[in-house]
C-alpha cells in the first residue's frame, strides 16, 4: 500500500510549478496567437509538439516517485508537461 502523505508531498511542488507556468503572461499571448491563427490572421505560425517519445527520454526529471497508481499517473502527466515547458519552447 502506498503512502498517501508522501505522494501528496511529491505532487504538491509539481502542481505549484505547473500552476505558476500556466499563469504566466506568455500563456495569454500564446492563446491570443492561437485565436488569430484560427481566425486566419497573419501571425507567426503556431508549432505544436504532440508526438514525444517519452519512453526513449532518459532524464531524472521524468522519473515517477509516487507509489499509489492514480497519483503516479497524475505525477507522470505533470512531469511530462513541465519537461516540455523546460525543453521544447517554440
Amino acid at each position: 500500500m502506498g503512502n498517501l502523505h508522501a505522494d501528496r508531498e511529491i505532487l504538491r511542488p509539481l502542481a505549484e510549478r505547473y500552476s505558476a507556468i500556466a499563469h504566466q503572461d506568455i500563456q495569454r499571448q500564446r492563446m491570443e496567437r492561437y485565436y488569430r491563427t484560427t481566425g486566419l490572421q497573419e501571425v507567426r505560425p503556431v508549432v505544436l509538439i504532440d508526438e514525444v517519445p517519452w519512453g526513449e527520454i532518459r532524464d531524472e526529471a521524468l522519473v515517477n516517485r509516487c507509489e499509489l497508481p492514480e497519483y503516479r499517473q497524475l505525477e507522470g502527466l505533470l512531469r511530462c508537461a513541465l519537461y516540455q515547458w523546460e525543453h521544447f519552447q517554440v
